[in-house]
C-alpha cells in the first residue's frame, strides 16, 4: 500500500471455532482489559456475529492475551490479540513465505 514491493507474505492455516478478540491498554507492569469481543462465522468463513462480553467470564482468555502482551515485549500502549477456541486439537503454526 505504501508503494514498497511485496517480498513476503504471511500465511495462516484456517482455524475454525470460536474468534475472540481482546484488547488491553498496557503501561509498564500494568495490564488492564478494555473490551473482549466474541465472533461467529459462518461456513464460508464470513462474520455472521459480533457480540461484547463480560471480562469476568473470561478469565484463561485474559491471562493468556496479558501474557502475549509480555512476550512480545509491548510495556507501554494498546494492545489487540485475537484467538480461537474450539474442543482441544493440535493445530499448526504461522508461516512465513519468502516471495524473492
Amino acid at each position: 500500500p505504501d508503494g514498497r514491493p511485496v517480498s513476503q507474505a504471511l500465511l495462516e492455516e484456517y482455524i475454525s471455532g470460536t474468534e475472540f478478540a481482546i484488547n488491553l491498554l498496557v503501561c509498564s507492569d500494568d495490564i488492564v482489559v478494555s473490551d473482549i469481543w466474541k465472533y461467529e462465522k459462518n461456513s464460508k468463513a464470513q462474520y455472521g456475529s459480533a457480540e461484547i462480553c463480560n471480562p469476568e467470564n473470561f478469565s484463561e482468555l485474559i491471562s493468556y492475551a496479558k501474557e502475549v502482551a509480555k512476550s512480545v515485549g509491548i510495556r507501554y500502549g494498546a494492545a489487540h490479540v485475537e484467538m480461537k477456541a474450539r474442543k482441544r486439537e493440535k493445530v499448526s503454526t504461522r508461516r512465513t513465505l519468502n516471495t524473492e
